[in-house]
């Protein structure tokens, strides 16, 4: 076997090759993944999208925290076809993290 061979990198890259292949497969709109500690949300083609809501993280260990929690506390609204990454701000509430188009 070969345990713990490779690099401890984040898995962004990868996570995106194999939504483009979801995407592909099943035609979908959108491919959401979660849980990176960084959100994403870019076409993975003409008419898909690759959407990662990243972590609320305020539960992580201190030495996965990347400081950016406040920011990427992210959830996804989908409503009647549109989709919307959104962001949790403790004043506002919701508020729109990155349009879907």
């Amino acid at each position: 076997a070969l345990i713990g061979r490779g690099s401890n990198t984040a898995p962004t890259a990868t996570m995106r090759r194999g939504a483009e292949r979801i995407a592909s497969m099943f035609q979908a709109r959108w491919v959401i993944m979660g849980h990176t500690h960084e959100p994403v949300n870019t076409p993975v083609s003409p008419s898909a999208r690759y959407v990662n809501l990243g972590s609320w993280g305020q539960d992580d260990p201190p030495d996965e925290q990347n400081g950016t929690h406040e920011s990427s506390r992210t959830f996804m609204v989908i409503s009647e076809g549109e989709g919307a990454l959104m962001r949790w701000d403790d004043t506002a509430g919701p508020v729109p993290f990155a349009p879907l188009t």
